[in-house]
């Protein structure tokens, strides 16, 4: 959205359904870093992380409180976590036969929020470590995070973390120190309901036709 030398031939901005665009505002006071009214560049607007049971009154109410462009089109989208893979070995656990009556959740990205709502079910006692977005995790994090684990009494106990922080952890998994960790990464997807992923799939496809039948393009 900021990137002005970069021209798109089909802008789709991205709003979370815990912190819509529509109530913040610039910084250093909100999250902003441009006004509200710049959302009018955008061709598509995409309402993230929203609840999967979002009803037909709160879609409404949500696009009234958008206000788009006629040239705009709001689709919606929920966050899904398909299951776990652990760590050291790279095997898949699915959430039906997993067991866990304590774990130790460490993330090191913007809004943990909507994964801790899902893990409310899945684990009796969560704790959680929130390191601060893109941390790079260095010795003394793994110190804390051993520390941390090594205080938790449960039959099973975990530490559980995301796909991104994962791709940060896996190289301290080779220090003898840390490597007894039981890591599992949560499996996360973006999905779209149902008559959104069709909205979606009809504005890209047309957009890449109109895009390739564009002679002056070759």
């Amino acid at each position: 959205m900021q990137h002005r030398w970069v021209k798109p031939g089909h802008l789709i901005l991205l709003t979370a359904y815990h912190q819509r665009y529509s109530s913040d505002f610039l910084l250093p006071m909100g999250r902003l870093r441009e006004h509200r009214s710049a959302a009018a560049r955008a061709d598509t607007i995409v309402v993230t992380k929203c609840p999967f049971d979002l009803s037909p009154s709160e879609r409404r109410m949500i696009k009234d409180e958008l206000g788009p462009k006629e040239h705009q089109e709001v689709c919606f989208s929920y966050e899904d976590y398909p299951g776990l893979v652990e760590l050291s070995t790279g095997n898949q656990v699915d959430w039906k036969t997993f067991t866990a009556d304590q774990a130790l959740l460490v993330t090191g990205i913007a809004d943990p929020s909507t994964l801790l709502s899902f893990l409310e079910n899945k684990v009796e006692q969560l704790d959680h470590i929130a390191f601060r977005d893109h941390q790079d995790f260095t010795a003394s994090d793994m110190e804390r995070i051993l520390s941390q684990f090594s205080m938790m009494k449960g039959e099973t106990t975990l530490v559980l973390t995301t796909e991104k922080d994962a791709q940060r952890i896996v190289k301290w998994m080779q220090n003898e120190k840390f490597a007894s960790l039981p890591v599992y990464v949560i499996l996360h997807r973006m999905q779209w309901f149902d008559k959104d992923r069709e909205i979606i799939e009809n504005r890209l496809n047309g957009f890449i036709k109109a895009y390739s039948g564009n002679d002056s393009l070759h």
